[in-house]
């Protein structure tokens, strides 16, 4: 394999930053932290938790570890024979009817009685429907 050399090519240096110009481009990142930074000699850290700070948080919680070693002292033989299955407390739930007139009405609820005009007499507790 044969590789081929580039010839010398001029570099532009125009878009380069000499020693003085990046002295000038630091001078004016340092005033623009000066400016953002309420005048301070370096950036507010304040809103920044420190590494300290986050090891004492998160001492507060179980690691996986110590959560394994929780799990691993439960005794799985627990007595449930005083309590129900589901499906005895799915036998004591009655059935509920789908439909309106389903439903007894033994306590004297509304009741409505479709007529095709209003009776001369009229009960108590009905709502009478007049039909066109």
């Amino acid at each position: 394999m044969e590789i081929k050399k580039q010839p010398y090519v001029k570099i532009n240096r125009t878009n380069y930053l000499d020693e003085d110009g990046l002295d000038a481009l630091w001078l004016k990142i340092k005033e623009y932290v000066a400016l953002h930074d309420g005048g301070g000699d370096g950036i507010d850290l304040t809103k920044y938790t420190t590494k300290e700070e986050l090891a004492t948080e998160l001492s507060k919680y179980y690691d996986r570890t110590e959560i394994d070693n929780l799990l691993s002292t439960i005794n799985p033989d627990v007595d449930l024979s005083n309590y129900y299955t589901k499906e005895e407390v799915d036998g004591k739930i009655p059935t509920v009817p789908t439909k309106l007139s389903e439903l007894a009405n033994d306590t004297n609820y509304l009741k409505y009685q479709v007529v095709s005009s209003l009776p001369e007499q009229q009960e108590e507790g009905v709502l009478y429907l007049v039909t066109n």
